[in-house]
């Protein structure tokens, strides 16, 4: 049976842990960010160029810039969250604010797109 390691080994460690959660989160956020800003501009932009369902939503490019807002106010307040240590509600913010990119899948389920086959192989060449 395994013991854990004294109380102070523990401790000494948490900041260092601390530090590269930050670290990584400040990464992933950032990323997120600016392809967010990328993705939701060329929507708002480029609207007209959409196809529209013909059942299902279609949004309005308004509401597409301010979807981009209350995502994006959810990643800031996910951050200031995990800051605080509050880790149950910033990793619920943070899960929504995750939905932003999600719904850039919806993209694909669209017959029609023109400019689809280029973001198809966009999305794949940076792809890890």
């Amino acid at each position: 049976m395994a013991t854990r390691p004294p109380r102070a080994a523990t401790t000494a460690t948490e900041p260092r842990r601390a530090e590269r959660a930050h670290t990584v989160l400040i990464a992933i956020l950032g990323t997120a960010f600016l392809v967010s800003i990328v993705h939701y501009t060329d929507n708002y932009l480029g609207y007209e160029h959409y196809p529209q369902l013909e059942s299902g939503p279609n949004p309005s490019a308004s509401v597409i810039l301010l979807a981009w807002f209350a995502f994006t106010t959810f990643g800031v307040a996910g951050y200031l969250l995990f800051r605080r240590s509050r880790m149950r509600a910033a990793a619920a913010c943070l899960a929504v604010y995750s939905l932003s990119g999600l719904v850039g899948l919806g993209h694909y389920a669209v017959p029609g797109w023109p400019r689809q086959e280029r973001c198809r192989c966009a999305w794949v060449a940076c792809a890890p």
